[in-house]
């Protein structure tokens, strides 16, 4: 820090000499701060002099590269005045000092502590690289049912649509989140004043490791590509497109996310991650390189909620996005399908009531009880046979 530099030359009682960069440099590890400290004293010249001209201490030649002076630790003990003048010089080298901290040390990025947060692996099937067979029900109506003079029937349109197996690409996300928490934020009122707020809000990190999956085919004896098994590819970005909606079980209410503008600088001011916090519409814009150990192309986003039932224990939070798998619900493929995309749950409860909520602790997973019967109680609100902390669902 720049402030060694001062405590160790006055607590020494003299000047080293040599060029001021040269010295805080060695004592203190700032760089810049000898030409910060020349441009303060050629503000206030006559100033400088006036505290330089002391009792005890040479005055300046003009020359920084060869100072002539030093402070003489022998002061006399009969001129308060110069004892004054050097209290003076003290405060105000330390209040340089103070000042100039900021600009030679950077700030780096936070190290989060182990078990700070709680990383969600994806989990790729192979059953989601395809849908069917399935019948289109577009292709198979109308006068497109005809019977072929040189091939088999089975291998017309209608036949073929009938049993149809669509195939895809998948990729995925990894989602890392800490624990979810509550802050009082000010918030604009219609009658143009602030009121404070309750906001809940999960700050969450998004990587992108590659290893996409896709169908790999292959030509049997006859010409015909059959796909007996995946492959692993990667690209070289993606995006995500969070969708974040808290289900408070016990209520049977759904909260869809806020954009809160008012609130994201203050939660980045109090969580620190180091990182720019993305809401969910900008994290729609940002691109998830490929995170490999030598490059940390990691991004940070918030999301928040706030007018939420105060009542609320038990809950779960829905996340769409992480992933591009999906399901048909319908046996049928028709002009309005019934698609599911694979989504994160992640469940919660809360300890606690609607009074004094900021003290409350969020935890993550489902509560333990000891009674079987509790247990059973408490799996049935969040609709579970057993007991998961996280689980992929199609909804």
């Amino acid at each position: 820090m720049c402030g060694t530099g001062f405590a160790t030359v006055f607590s020494q009682g003299r000047w080293v000499g040599g060029n001021p960069t040269f010295f805080l440099s060695k004592w203190g590890r700032c760089q810049r701060f000898g030409p910060i400290f020349l441009q303060i004293r050629m503000r206030i010249p006559g100033k400088w002099r006036k505290l330089l001209n002391v009792p005890g201490m040479r005055k300046y030649t003009g020359d920084w590269s060869r100072p002539t002076w030093w402070f003489d630790s022998r002061l006399p003990k009969h001129k308060p005045v110069a004892d004054m003048g050097l209290r003076r010089f003290l405060l105000l080298l330390l209040g340089v000092s103070l000042a100039t901290q900021s600009v030679c040390i950077a700030q780096p990025t936070r190290r989060l502590a182990p078990g700070v947060l709680t990383t969600i692996q994806p989990e790729p099937l192979a059953e989601e690289t395809f849908t069917g067979p399935i019948k289109i029900v577009a292709l198979t109506g109308g006068d497109l049912a005809w019977t072929p003079n040189y091939s088999p029937k089975t291998n017309n349109l209608v036949e073929r649509a009938n049993r149809s197996v669509l195939r895809r690409d998948v990729w995925n996300l990894e989602f890392s989140f800490k624990p979810l928490r509550m802050i009082a934020v000010d918030m604009p009122q219609p009658d143009g004043k602030l009121a404070p707020k309750i906001v809940w809000y999960m700050v969450y990190r998004i990587r992108y490791h590659g290893q996409d999956i896709r169908p790999a085919g292959r030509k049997d004896e006859y010409g015909n590509v059959t796909f007996p098994s995946i492959e692993r590819f990667s690209r070289g970005d993606r995006r995500f497109m969070p969708n974040f909606v808290l289900d408070a079980v016990e209520f049977d209410k759904s909260y869809l996310d806020r954009i809160i503008p008012a609130a994201k600088p203050v939660i980045a001011a109090r969580e620190k991650v180091g990182r720019p916090l993305y809401n969910s519409v900008e994290m729609t814009e940002q691109t998830l390189e490929r995170w490999t150990s030598e490059k940390d192309t990691s991004v940070w986003g918030v999301v928040t909620w706030v007018d939420l039932d105060p009542r609320i224990d038990f809950f779960s939070i829905y996340i769409r996005g992480l992933t591009n798998a999906f399901r048909v619900a319908d046996a049928e493929l028709g002009d309005n399908p019934n698609v599911l995309g694979k989504t994160l749950r992640l469940n919660f409860w809360r300890p606690g009531d609607a009074i004094r909520q900021l003290d409350d602790e969020i935890r993550f997973g489902v509560p333990i009880k000891a009674e079987v019967e509790g247990q059973v109680k408490i799996l049935n609100r969040y609709g579970l046979e057993e007991r998961l902390d996280h689980l992929w669902v199609y909804r």
